[in-house]
């Protein structure tokens, strides 16, 4: 006499003894089929999706650990609506129904990274910023997007994505991917106070010191403490101030280097002095046409951090040149006071500026007095225009 299971025992006995990946395979069959059958909700929209596509099925077969169906029956009719159904019913299932998708450092060579929103863990492209919802974290998704939108970064290799990865990481960015607007008000609020100590020529510190603190006593009183959190996300730290104003000059010095690159000629006016903290620095002054009229800018200050001998000014004034494309040739003129430094034949600031752009005119204010001085330089300076 033999004794044997029956075939729904044979079929959980051989479920126990299956490798881990067809096991986990097989979990996650259950739990998709779990998801849809255990909801008042789901089930019937399902029914309804089935009815719609006239599938050969129009339920799944139920699953649990104590009363349950075989699993293989339960796997093969998820297997046979697979075909008919649409993936995508099945990967949000998969999803929801405990099956987290988790980012993998394979998937920065199709251009993207992570980015977690609310506890959940989302795929964002490092070429276009854009934010995938969790279900794209897996390669057929992934690829797809960078064939379709991206294409033309095929041959780049893992460090060019890798590059762009910092740059978007060190970005100060949201959960939804894109950068911050709710602050942009505390931006420029503190873009404003930077000006304001600025033109007031007072120190850095004064802003995180006294402005800051001022400002929050000030709310706190006159409108409520509520509006406190709000003013302290305005930054005002020393480091932050120097920054501001640095981004404000550069912005201020661009349009007057494009006009000067747009005139057919322009001139200098260069002085060294001494600041409160004996440090040396030069300031130069510039001349240009702009809409057949003289223009006058203020266009650099430069601290001289050894000498001031004429070499140490030259070389000062040939670096921003240089930097910020100017051409010598369109150079016509240069005035400076009377110190051997500027004028000296041989080695002052006048005679290296010869060198380099020999049709400058040479100019002194302090040889003669200062209205014959300018008047001079002016007739100099239309004859040349003219």
């Amino acid at each position: 006499m033999v004794s044997t299971h029956c075939v729904i025992h044979r079929q959980a006995l051989a479920f126990e003894t299956l490798p881990q990946k067809l096991r986990q395979t097989l979990d996650s069959a259950i739990r998709i089929v779990n998801y849809i059958k255990g909801s008042a909700l789901n089930s019937p929209l399902f029914t309804l999706l089935c009815e719609d596509l006239d599938t050969d099925h129009k339920v799944l077969l139920f699953h649990t650990e104590v009363r349950w169906l075989s699993k293989g029956n339960t796997l093969a009719r998820l297997y046979e609506l697979k075909e008919e159904v649409p993936t995508g019913v099945f990967d949000m299932a998969s999803t929801s129904s405990g099956k987290k998708r988790t980012y993998k450092e394979a998937f920065l060579q199709w251009g993207f990274t992570s980015i977690v929103d609310k506890n959940i863990e989302k795929p964002q492209c490092v070429l276009c910023n854009k934010v995938l919802n969790p279900e794209s974290m897996k390669p057929s998704k992934l690829k797809e997007h960078f064939a379709k939108v991206h294409k033309e970064f095929a041959d780049k290799n893992i460090d060019f994505f890798k590059k762009k990865e910092r740059i978007l990481k060190s970005s100060r960015m949201d959960s939804t991917g894109n950068i911050q607007k709710a602050n942009e008000s505390c931006l420029q609020a503190s873009y404003k106070i930077a000006y304001r100590i600025a033109r007031n020529k007072k120190p850095h510190t004064i802003g995180e010191d006294l402005i800051k603190p001022c400002l929050l006593d000030a709310v706190a009183l006159v409108i409520g403490e509520q509006h406190v959190a709000k003013i302290k996300q305005i930054s005002l730290s020393n480091t932050t101030i120097q920054r501001r104003i640095c981004e404000m000059s550069a912005d201020i010095l661009a349009p007057v280097i494009s006009e000067i690159k747009e005139s057919h000629m322009f001139a200098l006016q260069l002085d060294e002095s001494t600041d409160v903290a004996s440090c040396s620095q030069l300031l130069v002054f510039t001349r240009y046409i702009k809409d057949d009229d003289v223009k006058e800018e203020y266009l650099f200050c430069k601290s001289l951090p050894t000498t001031t001998r004429g070499e140490d000014v030259f070389q000062t004034l040939k670096e921003f040149i240089e930097e910020n494309g100017l051409d010598w040739l369109k150079l016509i003129g240069t005035c400076t006071d009377g110190a051997p430094s500027m004028m000296g034949i041989r080695s002052g600031f006048q005679a290296l500026v010869k060198q380099v752009a020999p049709q400058v005119l040479r100019l002194s204010l302090l040889d003669t007095p200062l209205r014959f001085g300018c008047e001079n330089a002016s007739i100099r300076f239309a004859k040349h225009v003219e």
